[in-house]
């Protein structure tokens, strides 16, 4: 595993995008300037406008001593599905010439290939017989500007066959003094009457020898050179094709891309201690940005965090920039049992300070946040929103292209449960920060979860409520399961709300009481007078839901030492994560004897402190939740309707 510090509790690796690539494209540089790609290619133009007859037998005409038709065929082909078939009339010799008439590659009329006089050309062509083999060969007629005949080089003849498709012989010549055009041919010799022939992959080209033939379409294999691009260059079928290969032994694909491989500076080593803290401490709470800061000693390091190093290896010598600068990314990383890295914060570097202390230790303390953060630094134009979800509207705010965050797997965003209002009320002012504005979706409409994962993922989930996941860890303090060293207990007035007020942005309101709990604790009120929400029903029933009429004791937080647990237990907690289900259990003495109370809590936040002389220490912040479970027929304890069962 790469550049891994060992702490007591496991392996770690910190690292921080160093700001270039290894192997990425660097605009103007005179080494990663050049593209991925072939530094050597080649051109090619088949400037017969209907080589294969996939779409028609235009531009061909037929003649010779046996008269002869023409017309498309599929039941031969050489390319693609269609060939040329040519049928004798009479005895003798069949001829198909290009005729022309429509659309040059220029866009002019010509019933010619045009050319150029003393340039070389070359000229094949594939023939296959229906039920006779026969002699072929092509032909060349160069024409001047009085459409005279020049001269006519032609093959020697090769046979045709009935079981495999044969190339003529190649004709290569140069274009005569005068030569403006000319018109290639394929011959077959001393036709019967009635007999087929097909005709495909016809190449004109200048060039000097015989190469794979091609069109816009299709392309023989060219030994030692890789496709790059093809195209037809007017109609599909009726121009020009143009090709392009990339000589293979030139290929620079293995050393600099458009993407390229982020380069990260590994810099665990010369880390003293990590603080991470993720996620609210309270359900009442709103979630914030993720954090991370650790500190740095340079002066074990020899001095390469010192943004003025310019001997540094992480510093950008092309650009002439400290590599190691803000809004990089920085990723923190455990090794579990088998080596497999699990992501304990990703996020971006937002400030370095830089503590130099003469004749002492020289430090860096570096301030990460996570991608929330970049949200909110970012501020929306006016919106006109629609009928949407609170997960839709916060899709559609992400989409925004002043926003443009990043889609696909960074994102992890649940339908919600309830429907925001859509009318002018609703409109959302330019100016407004996105952040804010995404925080008041959750906090006055779905009283959901919207955090950044520990990978890195940006996450929403619905209304926070009864849940089906089971806990993925239980904590005992009694020397079972996974043991802990703090834990926090509250019991206290302010938990109560017995009095709850909701009101939209349109003026629809709704408040909710208890009257019990008003006798028992006096009014205590939240209220909530900027809600996205606009349905009355869904306001009453927010007003009700925000109601908690009796104070109950219950744990806030436990936090544990990874050198307390086994290699196990340290793997389950890294990868425990906001709004995973786990359980507390604790011992208390009663009377003479002792008695226990166990709890079913969501994690609504993680704490991790790691000093690579001490170790690791990881808290979770809590809030109370039921696990509901699925019915069971016959089980004994899930096979019962009640209230802890998702029928009951």
């Amino acid at each position: 595993m790469p550049g891994t510090a060992v702490v007591q509790s496991g392996n770690y690796t910190l690292e921080i995008d160093a700001g270039f690539n290894i192997d990425g494209f660097t605009l103007d540089d005179p080494l990663k300037g050049v593209l991925a790609g072939y530094t050597t290619t080649t051109t090619r133009t088949n400037m017969v406008l209907n080589p294969s007859f996939e779409i028609n037998a235009n531009l061909w005409g037929g003649g010779g001593s046996a008269a002869v038709t023409l017309a498309r065929s599929t039941a031969q082909s050489y390319s693609g599905s269609a060939s040329l078939a040519l049928t004798a009339t009479l005895a003798g010799n069949g001829r198909a010439y290009f005729s022309g008439l429509t659309g040059s590659a220029t866009g002019t009329t010509t019933s010619r290939i045009p050319v150029t006089a003393g340039q070389t050309y070359t000229f094949t062509a594939y023939a296959r017989a229906a039920t006779t083999g026969r002699s072929f060969d092509v032909l060349i007629e160069w024409y001047n500007a009085s459409n005279a005949i020049i001269s006519t080089p032609e093959t020697a003849e090769v046979t045709d066959s009935t079981t495999a498709w044969t190339r003529s012989l190649t004709l290569t010549a140069t274009a005569p003094v005068g030569a403006v055009s000319c018109t290639p041919s394929v011959r077959f010799l001393s036709c019967a009457i009635g007999e087929v022939h097909y005709i495909d992959g016809i190449l004109f080209e200048q060039a000097s020898t015989a190469l794979p033939y091609f069109d816009g379409t299709y392309a023989d294999t060219y030994t030692g050179y890789t496709m790059i691009t093809q195209n037809w260059q007017g109609q599909t079928g009726a121009s020009q094709s143009v090709a392009t290969w990339g000589l293979d032994s030139s290929n620079t694909t293995s050393q600099y891309v458009l993407d390229g491989t982020t380069q990260f500076a590994d810099v665990t080593d010369g880390t003293l201690n990590i603080a991470v803290r993720r996620g609210r401490r309270d359900q009442g709470d709103s979630f914030a940005s993720g954090t991370m800061s650790f500190t740095l000693n340079d002066t074990l390091a020899g001095g390469v965090f010192n943004p003025f190093d310019t001997s540094s290896p992480y510093y950008n010598q092309y650009s002439q920039v400290p590599g190691l600068a803000p809004m990089r990314q920085v990723n923190l990383i455990r090794y579990d049992a088998t080596s497999t890295p699990e992501y304990i914060f990703r996020g971006k570097v937002v400030n370095y300070d830089y503590n130099f202390a003469l004749g002492g230790v020289n430090t860096v303390s570096v301030y990460c946040a996570d991608d929330m953060y970049l949200l909110s630094q970012t501020y929306m134009n006016e919106l006109n929103v629609t009928a949407e979800t609170s997960g839709a509207r916060i899709e559609t705010v992400l989409n925004l292209p002043e926003v443009d965050y990043p889609t696909g797997a960074a994102r992890s965003i649940a339908t919600g449960t309830v429907n925001l209002g859509h009318d002018s009320a609703y409109t959302v002012p330019a100016g407004t920060n996105v952040l804010a504005y995404l925080t008041q979706i959750n906090d006055s409409a779905e009283f959901g979860r919207l955090f950044v994962s520990r990978d890195g993922v940006l996450t929403f989930q619905d209304r926070v409520g009864a849940t089906l996941s089971p806990a993925v860890a239980d904590f005992h303090d009694d020397g079972t399961n996974i043991k802990y060293d703090q834990v926090g207990i509250t019991f206290e007035a302010d938990q109560v709300v017995n009095r709850a007020v909701v009101t939209g942005l349109n003026g629809t309101s709704a408040t909710a009481t208890n009257t019990s709990s008003i006798a028992t604790y006096f009014i205590q009120t939240d209220s909530i007078t900027n809600s996205l929400l606009h349905d009355a029903t869904e306001i009453g029933i927010a007003a009700t839901y925000l109601l908690e009429p009796t104070p109950e004791a219950r744990y806030t937080d436990v936090g544990t030492k990874y050198s307390m647990l086994t290699t196990a237990q340290r793997d389950t907690l890294t990868t425990v994560d906001i709004g995973d289900t786990i359980t507390i259990e604790k011992t208390f003495p009663s009377g003479i004897g002792t008695t226990s109370l166990s709890q079913t809590l969501s994690v609504e936040g993680v704490d991790h402190q790691i000093n690579f002389d001490t170790g690791h220490r990881i808290t979770f912040y809590t809030a109370p939740t039921v696990i509901i479970y699925e019915l069971i027929l016959d089980d004994a304890e899930y096979g019962v309707i009640d209230a802890d069962n998702v029928l009951g």
